[in-house]
């Protein structure tokens, strides 16, 4: 019986129905799909079915070639086996004959090894025959035509001891040579033997372009349309080196520009041109592998194929035979953008830019790379100088949509958006990106379901896409009031992903606004929170308790709440959230008692952030919290005491600090508290981080050294007193400090973010981007760093 094999996890058994209970796991990633490769070769099939790893290795060692056919058959869930393809145009194996690609050098070097023993086997051969081809011609002439086939003349002794003039070699010598190779050499490796790889297809670009010049100035040209990035350059590029090899079969310049023209062509979805790039790139070796355009296409097929670590070697070794050279700059700045090394690609792609100035492509590597780097004035300004000059590009569309978001510019991002969708009106992910900000950023749910429901249909989408796809569905939608819509897309939404947090939430929003309180919570007992991470599990256990406060379920909102604590226990939202709870629940106390451990916490999640996230989450108001307080001191004159006091001061303290509150009165509520208490510590530290923010540097540091015990040596605190050190221009003991923050709390983006603003106040810019990008790396939703990043530059 044909074995069945588990595509996601390994499993392999007989039976494939067995294979059900054992992938539960692989069927939540997968659809309920797992797969098994077979293979059609002249009509056979396969004994039985094929791991991905057996059909690379049979492709490695020559037993399956790129014309064969593969299928995947589905074992585990509904569904018909896929259409047969050539494994050529498979994406998994694709690679392996896509030139460029690592595993592609690797199918070349088994070929070449099988030709040179086929060449070994035909001069064999040929040795047997060649006494009576001798008696019907020149020796001379056919001792020169075996060289030219490959033939070694020291293995052919009848031809350098016999010398005969005149006469020619008749048609039927090298027939009866032919004769001679062993049945088990192709025909097709005999063919390529006689001549330059890629004859047909040159007669095949002559027939279509019968009255072809060719030229330098055609490939100059075509090297200004291929450095234009888009398809419609790519085919305008494709025509002027199609000429010009059909006027100039020999052109090697041509020959390797028209080999990447179709690799990137190839790489853009036409699929026939992948095979032309293959024997193009051929001819162009064959003819001269060491030619300076040959040398430049490496890494420019490389690059089309994606195979960005190939193509960074292969532009280096470029660079170092050519150092001058243009293309071999853009190829290493582009490869290293593709392989998500942005901070080093801005030089190469700098001097790309310099050399290159009329690129498109360059300049739109360039503002990626900036973006990516958190150079957003760098990337505003590359980008929308491209925008300017090409409107309709969905790239630059894209990334400036992007750049509009993380800066908090949701107008605009919005605007890009649409622009970038109706460019491209048939790509699901550019109407996800539109639809999250309808959705998130401008509040229009009704659009952003409207634009969003359709795509929910298709379910040959990547399983990943359709998940986020269907959860922003269903939140537009449940906002816009089409509960219908909701309820059907959150029962897909579940049935693809079970145990993915967020979807267990949209689907329990859903059943408690129709009434049905049990249904909502079986979707939220199917949630495993290990799905995500520790600030997503943090803000669904905060969203599950808002769900439970609505609902009346104080006990489980509590549990949730306590939960979301201890997910993310240096976190400032839960302790909000929490103490916005025992307020509603008449223990104010306990409320500020959670609200003053949250003065060594970051409060920047308290201001501006990106809305566009998997959970998002709304925090408690901070002037809510305080008027809560206040009423609560009212009612109960015993309450008055410093740490309510403490509390209130924090709240109005912290809004500040955030650009959301009254900083003259956070100071003085402080100075209240201080001055009953002298030794409050919350008191202290949020005093002279209101004292740093007026640019009261001294002020802040006697304030901060009057700190003491693990208050005072708190990572925060002493990213605090580094800051202010630096604005009074006490460097090396700047230095000192910041070295025993960041010791202290290595992963906190909130402290990275206040060693950054001291690096940038000792003049260290380079070394405070880096650091400021670091923290932005454990916290990408920080508007304000990025803000300040822009600002910065």
């Amino acid at each position: 019986m044909a074995r069945s094999y588990c595509f996601s996890c390994g499993v392999e058994l007989e039976d494939a129905a067995s294979l059900a209970p054992i992938c539960d796991r692989c069927q939540a990633e997968l659809a309920g799909r797992a797969r098994y490769f077979f293979v059609m070769r002249e009509g056979a099939r396969a004994d039985g079915p094929l791991t991905e790893e057996q059909v690379a290795g049979q492709i490695k060692t020559g037993l399956l070639a790129g014309w064969d056919r593969v299928g995947e058959a589905v074992v585990v869930g509904s569904g018909e086996p896929q259409r047969y393809r050539r494994l050529e145009q498979h994406p998994l194996f694709a690679p392996w004959f896509t030139p460029g690609d690592r595993r592609y050098a690797v199918v070349v070097g088994t070929q070449e090894q099988a030709r040179a023993l086929s060449r070994t086997r035909l001069r064999q051969r040929a040795v047997k025959v060649i006494a009576p081809v001798l008696l019907l011609g020149s020796l001379v002439h056919l001792g020169w035509t075996m060289v030219r086939h490959d033939f070694n003349p020291l293995e052919l002794p009848l031809i350098l001891s016999l010398r005969q003039s005149g006469g020619e070699v008749i048609d039927g010598a090298l027939v009866t040579v032919k004769k001679a190779v062993d049945p088990s050499v192709a025909e097709a490796q005999l063919a390529e033997a006689q001549g330059l790889p890629g004859e047909d297809l040159i007669l095949t670009l002559q027939d279509q372009w019968p009255q072809a010049a060719g030229g330098p100035d055609r490939v100059a040209l075509a090297q200004t349309y291929l450095l234009r990035g888009t398809v419609e350059s790519l085919q305008d590029a494709r025509r002027e080196l199609e000429v010009s090899v059909a006027a100039k079969p020999k052109d090697v310049v041509a020959l390797a520009g028209l080999a990447v023209v179709y690799a990137e062509l190839s790489a853009a979805g036409d699929s026939a041109m992948g095979e032309r790039s293959v024997q193009i790139w051929r001819r162009a070796l064959a003819l001269d592998e060491a030619a300076p355009a040959v040398v430049e296409a490496r890494p420019g097929i490389a690059l089309a194929g994606r195979s960005y670590d190939e193509a960074i070697q292969r532009a280096q070794e470029c660079l170092t035979l050519r150092p001058d050279s243009a293309l071999c700059v853009w190829y290493l700045g582009g490869a290293l953008v593709g392989a998500g090394r942005h901070a080093e690609a801005l030089e190469s792609l700098s001097r790309a830019k310099e050399a290159l100035p009329d690129a498109p492509i360059v300049a739109l590597a360039y503002g990626r790379a900036s973006l990516e780097s958190g150079r957003y004035a760098e990337a505003e300004r590359t980008l929308a100088a491209y925008a300017k000059r090409y409107p309709d590009d969905v790239g630059v569309l894209s990334l400036l949509a992007r750049l509009h978001r993380e800066l908090g510019r949701f107008e605009k991002a919005v605007d890009a958006a649409r622009r970038a969708q109706k460019a491209s009106p048939d790509d699901p992910s550019l109407k996800l990106t539109l639809g999250q900000l309808l959705l998130h950023g401008v509040g229009d749910a009704p659009a952003a379901s409207a634009l969003l429901l359709p795509l929910t249909e298709d379910k040959q989408l990547d399983v990943h896409l359709r998940r986020e796809i269907l959860l922003h569905a269903a939140q537009a939608s449940l906002a816009a009031g089409r509960l219908d819509d909701a309820q059907r897309v959150t029962g897909d939404l579940v049935d693809l992903a079970p145990q993915w947090p967020p979807g267990a939430l949209a689907r329990a929003e859903l059943l408690s606004a129709r009434g049905d309180v049990s249904g909502a919570d079986a979707a939220l007992r199917l949630a495993d929170t290990a799905e995500v991470g520790e600030r997503d599990a943090a803000r669904y256990h905060l969203r599950v308790a808002a769900l439970y406060t609505r609902l009346g379920r104080d006990r489980l909102a509590l549990d949730e709440l306590e939960a979301a604590r201890e997910a993310q226990p240096n976190g400032i939202l839960p302790r909000y959230a929490l103490a916005e709870h025992l307020l509603r629940s008449g223990d104010p106390r306990g409320a500020a008692r959670e609200l003053l451990k949250s003065a060594t916490m970051d409060p920047d999640v308290l201001g501006p952030r990106d809305p566009v996230e998997a959970i998002p989450y709304t925090p408690p108001q901070g002037k809510e919290l305080a008027r809560l307080l206040f009423e609560a001191a009212q009612a109960d004159p015993s309450l008055g005491d410093v740490s309510l006091q403490a509390a209130m001061a924090l709240l109005e303290s912290q809004s500040c600090l955030v650009g959301a509150g009254d900083c003259a009165r956070a100071e003085q509520l402080q100075s209240v508290v201080l001055s009953q208490s002298p030794t409050e510590p919350s008191s202290l530290l949020l005093m002279g981080q209101l004292l740093l923010r007026r640019g009261d540097a001294a002020g802040a540091l006697e304030r901060l050294g009057q700190l003491s015990g693990d208050v005072a040596e708190s990572g925060w605190t002493l990213a605090l007193r580094a800051l202010a050190t630096a604005k009074v221009n006490k460097a090396s003991e700047a230095v000192k400090l910041a070295q025993r923050a960041d010791t202290s709390a290595p992963s906190d983006p909130g402290v990275k973010a206040l060693l950054a603003q001291a690096l940038w106040a000792m003049d260290e810019r380079e070394q405070a981007i880096t650091m400021a990008l670091g923290a932005l790396a454990l916290d990408p939703h920080r508007t304000s760093l990025r803000r300040w990043l822009a600002d910065s530059r």
